[in-house]
């Protein structure tokens, strides 16, 4: 069965695949005519400058942030989340962040430590691909002996953007096979697709609290 998630109005309790027939969500759902204004809610880094400006509630400048690199190609032996020399795993990238960052992923299929259980927070960042789900995917390679998911949200994460992967081949031995995201967490998710993930308990694909765009949920 395929969940394809446009846009949810605000944040909810959701859980898909796994154990349950059909996702939980408490949360008006809202039309694909609405996912064009989260394209205006993602930051926009400046890749000439490798730095993305936020902006305070008023409107006023923050201080810039930095953008980090990941590419798994990386076999140079050096790594410091440049461009021109990116971490070769998506956990290095996210472990450098300060709150604000981007980190800014090639396509690749990624495997291995560094790549699996990747945990998110406490910082507020934006992690997404440069190329889509399509071309930049997390093989989770999780089974009942060796349970791995791709990603473990930490709480309070509410300014935080994950975007643009697939996450396939995920096991947990509990909730969430794909993603865990804290019942506190409240990430933006979109252009995300979730295949062929398992739970022991619920949410094969994703289970906890997240705001969910553009996704597509298939066979967890």
């Amino acid at each position: 069965m395929v969940w394809r998630a446009l846009v949810t109005a605000m944040v909810f309790l959701v859980c898909f695949g796994g154990s349950a027939a059909a996702p939980i969500a408490r949360g008006e759902s809202v039309d694909e005519n609405r996912a064009a204004e989260w394209e205006a809610d993602l930051p926009s880094p400046d890749l000439a400058t490798d730095r993305v400006g936020l902006a305070t509630p008023d409107g006023a400048p923050t201080e810039r942030t930095t953008t980090w690199y990941v590419d798994c190609t990386n076999t140079s032996g050096t790594e410091d989340g440049s461009e021109e020399y990116p971490f070769n795993t998506i956990q290095e990238g996210v472990d450098a962040v300060s709150e604000g960052d981007t980190v800014l992923v090639a396509p690749c299929t990624y495997t291995g430590p560094g790549n699996q259980d990747i945990s998110i927070g406490p910082a507020n960042i934006t992690l997404r691909s440069t190329d889509g789900p399509e071309n930049t995917i997390i093989d989770c390679e999780g089974s009942s002996s060796d349970p791995h998911r791709g990603f473990q949200l930490q709480d309070e994460l509410w300014d935080s953007f994950l975007a643009g992967f697939t996450i396939t081949s995920g096991y947990a031995l509990g909730d969430g096979g794909g993603i865990r995201s804290s019942n506190y967490a409240g990430p933006r998710i979109r252009n995300m697709v979730l295949v062929g993930n398992h739970a022991t308990s619920e949410g094969g694909g994703l289970y906890g609290t997240a705001r969910i765009a553009n996704s597509e949920f298939v066979g967890n």
